[in-house]
């Protein structure tokens, strides 16, 4: 199932995010995968970055849903480069020794500990808020 929006999943830390983010990308069906954005700084150097490389992308492509668990202040270090994955319906993959191929954005749940900024992204965000007690805050916010 496709999510009509990206999740930010935002709490302390052992409350449950990265459960939450798993029983819902179960709930949406097919394959889903786990990577870690890192708190280091942003150089804008791809081959210090290899999260961020064409293979990795590739890699992620191949997931119906990713979940993106954020080291400290990533989200919002990283923000630009995530903005990019899911901004738009589908993505540029390349392969080696072949030329690109366009496939369907994957669903995108990212788990942070930090508040949430995002600016200038076109795509619908949900952000969901669990208090320090471990108990999901009612409703949703969305942020366009």
């Amino acid at each position: 199932m496709k999510l009509p929006y990206a999740l930010i999943i935002q709490g302390p830390q052992g409350c449950g995010k990265s459960s939450l983010a798993g029983f819902i990308a179960d709930m949406c069906g097919g394959t889903s995968t786990t990577i870690a954005l890192k708190a280091s700084s942003p150089t804008g150097r791809k081959e210090e970055v290899a999260a961020f490389s064409p293979g990795q992308m590739a890699e992620i492509a191949a997931f119906d849903t990713v979940i993106v668990e954020c080291e400290g202040d990533s989200f919002s270090r990283w923000s630009s480069i995530v903005s990019s994955w899911i901004s738009e319906p589908t993505m540029e993959v390349r392969f080696k020794n072949s030329p690109p191929e366009i496939r369907l954005t994957p669903n995108f749940i990212f788990c942070t500990s930090a508040s949430v900024v995002l600016e200038d992204v076109t795509r619908q965000f949900k952000l969901i808020q669990i208090d320090s007690t471990c108990k999901l805050l009612t409703g949703t916010k969305e942020i366009k």
